[in-house]
């Protein structure tokens, strides 16, 4: 799957899986010849405990790397307030 199709998977994959994750901000999709790498930013309530935002972020990354194709997957959070 090209590049585009990746983010879109990563995007719908994330919000399906991950009910805490408000939105994902960013995608960025490295293709190398041992696989796909991505960058994702997203965006969690801003009243959850830190401790909380990194478990969320980790749930997003083990969702994505479960994705055909993907090897690694490096989650940025955004706490946006309502």
């Amino acid at each position: 799957a090209g590049p585009k199709r990746i983010e879109e998977l990563v995007r719908k994959t994330v919000l399906a899986e991950v009910a805490e994750v408000r939105d994902v901000t960013h995608v960025a999709v490295h293709v190398f010849n041992s696989g796909v790498a991505t960058e994702v930013t997203i965006e969690v309530n801003p009243k959850r405990l830190v401790s909380e935002a990194g478990e969320i972020a980790a749930a997003a990354r083990t969702a994505i790397e479960q994705i055909h194709g993907i090897r690694s997957a490096d989650i940025h959070l955004e706490l946006e307030d309502e």
